[in-house]
């Protein structure tokens, strides 16, 4: 997309239209610079989207949802006690007491 907007506009000082900068000058050069710099600050933000702290902590959150859903499948044992120590409370069910109620499993409460 960046490459694409440069050449877009360079497309569009390329054609034969006539707008009125065809003779002024500094124009060329004002408008290179410019696509160049919007080029590139749109190539920075869509890495900074891709690679930076935002994409590593959704990433990490997901993997630990996935290491909850792994434990809690995996250990019938644990989710069934979990459940049941659940039942007995009287409060809704949340994700993270979903979370702490799993971790906290005995295997001796089966």
């Amino acid at each position: 997309i960046s490459l694409a907007f440069g050449t877009a506009v360079a497309g569009f000082f390329g054609m034969n239209v006539v707008h009125g900068w065809e003779e002024a000058e500094g124009v060329f050069e004002l408008v290179v610079i410019g696509s160049t710099f919007f080029g590139g600050a749109f190539l920075g933000g869509c890495y900074s989207y891709l690679n930076g702290a935002r994409a590593q902590k959704r990433t990490l959150e997901h993997l630990s949802e996935i290491e909850i859903m792994n434990r809690a499948l995996g250990d019938m044992s644990a989710l069934d006690c979990s459940f049941e120590l659940m039942l007995n409370e009287k409060e809704p069910l949340t994700k993270e007491r979903f979370r702490e109620k799993i971790f906290a499993s005995d295997p001796e409460c089966i």
